[in-house]
């Protein structure tokens, strides 16, 4: 995770997420649903966090591969003790789907988590403006297709 200002620390932070999605077929190759998830960091005393939910997406460009591609659009929320920033945001990325036994797949993927031109606030008002958020995401995942 990295936020972008010019108050802020331009080093990309580490830390654990987990999300969860659901959602259904929009045709042969196209999935569609809901996914949540969040992130969180202790850096030095101070708990960072990160929320995310929206709208993705997953089409498999060659059927019977287990590569697709992942897009989506949603809301990005940071909170760090009296910090706060709330943002739409765009996720881009990639993945490959390995089969299980079944209905099963095992899967990895990397997303890219971007937002941007919101204000950081806290209790007294905005800190800074046109601030930018980016999560990078290396995932691995069990789903039931």
């Amino acid at each position: 995770m990295r936020l972008s200002c010019l108050l802020c620390d331009p080093t990309r932070e580490l830390g654990p997420t987990a999300s969860a999605a659901f959602g259904t077929y929009a045709g042969p190759s196209v999935r569609i649903g809901l996914e949540a998830g969040g992130w969180a960091n202790d850096d030095e005393d101070v708990r960072e966090k990160v929320y995310r939910a929206g709208l993705v997406g997953q089409l498999h460009p060659r059927p019977g591969s287990g590569l697709h591609l992942i897009g989506g659009l949603g809301w990005s929320g940071y909170r760090a003790e009296l910090f706060s920033y709330d943002a739409l945001r765009l996720t881009l990325g990639a993945g490959w789907d390995l089969p299980l036994i079944g209905n099963w797949v095992a899967g990895n993927r990397v997303l890219l988590d971007a937002s941007s031109f919101a204000s950081l606030k806290n209790d007294a008002g905005t800190v800074a403006t046109s601030v930018g958020l980016s999560v990078l995401t290396f995932g691995v995942y069990v789903r039931k297709q």
